[in-house]
């Protein structure tokens, strides 16, 4: 109870923070020429009041969402944005677009406020590690802490009201308290995590490495308890709807009424990255071929982690977050849509390789991947023309320095244990 009142106490103060030096100063909404400016978490808002409140039941059917947006547009208005996320969100934003009836900017303060505080506790829990809080760790962490806090990547999240926030809180709490006694937290991160399909498969593929077969089962039962309960409320046509929506993601070229909602510019794509180089059209063939051949190693890859274990070979930290680091890097480098904003994830990798080496994190590989992290966190810094071949650049170098610090054998010398992380 002390620490749901802290907790509660936390999210009041930073929402009306937020509410205070930005929300109420900007315009979350925007309509003029014709032209629709808006937050990502007005959006997901507008869209599950509708759903709620207003008894558009349709959500993923984009003829009945482009009416919910005429309520704040124009009759003429015909442009949409598809929704990657599935059925768990109407139920995660309900609380958030019940608050939308009388103010999205206050919508948005509270989610914000939720999102930066749930950061701030799943921190402080992951700080309670004994490994991370050891002297040799330490100049590590405050670096990560420097890198993350000051970005322009989460700035980026806080103005537009993005998931990716309390999934990374989401990320970081469950690895590091899910061998742990169960509490609500854990119970809210799995939920949580059904948001989107990829953040699912993070987390199951988290908890595998774990071997936390009761975090898995609670995930997926939230999962299907959601899908079962929205399916009641809107019928089965969802299903075909949701494919549908899906299959945009992986078109050349999209549709025009949901081309007009997409700025690609603006994302770390591998389609955006290769526009000097590659036909747009090439560029998303190789994107859809290589990222499900990917997904699929990275499965191999965990179904020889299980296989090792049910011979009874038990498994280091580093060998159990290799598929992991392997799913996630595929999906960050060829993903046909992925917002800047998700780049905040990647501040995950690092802490998890520190955790699993237990050792000084001060090499020339660390180095390196302080280096990346500053450039995929930070990507205006770098040249205009070549800004986006850069940061996707960037951003392999990251996965692939992580990988190799998950790679790095374990070496002994004295009467402990010395590795290079």
């Amino acid at each position: 109870m002390k620490k749901f009142l802290q907790f509660t106490l936390v999210s009041a103060v930073v929402s009306v923070l937020y509410w205070w030096l930005f929300a109420s100063r900007v315009e979350l909404v925007r309509f003029q020429d014709g032209s629709l400016s808006i937050s990502d978490f007005s959006y997901y808002a507008i869209l599950v009041r509708g759903f709620w409140f207003e008894g558009h039941r349709g959500f993923y059917n984009l003829p009945d969402n482009i009416e919910v947006l005429k309520s704040i547009t124009s009759p003429d208005f015909r442009w949409v944005m598809p929704l990657a996320v599935t059925p768990t969100a109407v139920f995660v934003f309900a609380p958030f677009a019940w608050i939308a009836q009388i103010s999205l900017a206050w919508a948005q303060s509270v989610w914000v406020g939720c999102g930066l505080s749930t950061l701030l506790f799943s921190l402080r829990r992951l700080f309670r590690d004994e490994v991370l809080a050891s002297p040799a760790h330490r100049p590590g962490v405050v670096l990560l802490l420097f890198l993350l806090f000051s970005s322009q990547v989460l700035f980026i999240n806080l103005a537009q009201g993005q998931t990716s926030i309390f999934f990374l809180s989401a990320m970081i709490y469950l690895s590091a308290s899910a061998r742990g006694r169960f509490t609500w937290a854990q119970f809210f991160a799995c939920f949580f995590a059904g948001v989107k399909p990829s953040y699912l498969l993070f987390v199951l593929f988290l908890l595998f490495g774990m071997r936390n077969w009761r975090m898995i089962f609670l995930a997926l039962s939230q999962f299907a308890f959601s899908v079962v309960c929205f399916t009641v409320l809107c019928g089965t046509s969802w299903i075909a709807e949701y494919q549908h929506t899906f299959s945009l993601f992986q078109t050349f070229p999209l549709p025009e009424t949901v081309a007009s909602a997409f700025n690609f510019d603006g994302m770390n794509l591998f389609r955006t990255a290769t526009k000097h180089l590659l036909p747009e059209q090439v560029a998303v063939e190789w994107s859809n071929r290589l990222l499900f051949p990917g997904v699929l190693l990275s499965g191999l890859f965990l179904l020889v982690n299980l296989r090792a274990q049910l011979r009874g070979r038990e498994l280091s930290e580093r060998e159990s977050f290799r598929p992991l680091f392997l799913l996630m890097g595929f999906y960050f480098l060829f993903s046909p849509y992925i917002g800047t904003y998700e780049e905040i994830l990647l501040i995950f990798l690092p802490f998890i390789a520190m955790r699993s080496e237990r050792t000084s994190s001060r090499s020339l590989c660390s180095v390196g991947l302080a280096v990346c992290l500053i450039l995929c966190l930070n990507f205006t810094l770098l040249p205009e023309t070549w800004m986006r071949l850069l940061c996707w650049l960037a951003k392999s170098q990251v996965f692939l320095l992580s990988y190799l610090l998950l790679l790095s054998r374990e070496k002994k010398q004295g009467g402990g244990e010395s590795a290079t992380a």
